[in-house]
């Protein structure tokens, strides 16, 4: 009789546990989960004029500029160009320029998975992003009154030539 008292009790446990975990378990499968960036469709042109059409695996591009090393998410990249001198990359908050760091950049097509190397790159459009806004041209005319008739002067501190033949010169509005 203890031996079958053990047994039940054993199986007692067993049934608790089982029903404490499924209770305790989320409901939602992919609630614990976080989510990945998804994968950017881009044309990658290579300096030789090879194009290639896919989906860019970088999620984040890291960039070395004057603002110190930068890394944006790609998913709010429009454009990235590669030169010798500098790196650009064009997102609707930020146009920053400097020397990326990534040295190569994973775009998967229908052909597989690529791997390509900075060096060998020119540009990387993102084909679903729209190009950012360009900042309007400030233009200002001067408005006058029938008050204000008389002309602006303007006095010139003349700078001595320089060494190379050019000279300086700085003006102030007088009053």
């Amino acid at each position: 009789m203890g031996a079958r008292c053990v047994w039940v009790w054993g199986l007692l446990c067993l049934m608790s546990a089982m029903i404490g975990c499924s209770t305790t378990a989320p409901k939602d499968k992919d609630a614990g989960r976080v989510q990945e960036p998804t994968a950017r469709e881009v044309r990658v042109e290579g300096i030789d004029g090879t194009v290639f059409r896919g989906e860019l695996l970088n999620g984040t591009v890291t960039i070395d500029s004057g603002q110190g090393s930068l890394t944006l998410l790609t998913d709010h990249i429009h454009d990235i160009v590669i030169t010798q001198e500098f790196d650009t990359i064009r997102s609707d908050a930020v146009d920053v320029s400097g020397s990326i760091k990534e040295s190569t950049f994973l775009v998967k097509s229908d052909h597989g998975v690529f791997t390509l190397y900075k060096e060998r790159l020119r540009k990387i459009e993102f084909v679903a992003s729209p190009a950012p806004p360009t900042p309007p041209i400030a233009t200002t005319m001067p408005t006058t009154t029938h008050a204000q008739t008389k002309p602006a002067t303007t006095t010139t501190n003349a700078r001595p030539v320089t060494g190379n033949g050019t000279s300086t010169a700085t003006t102030r509005p007088t009053k």
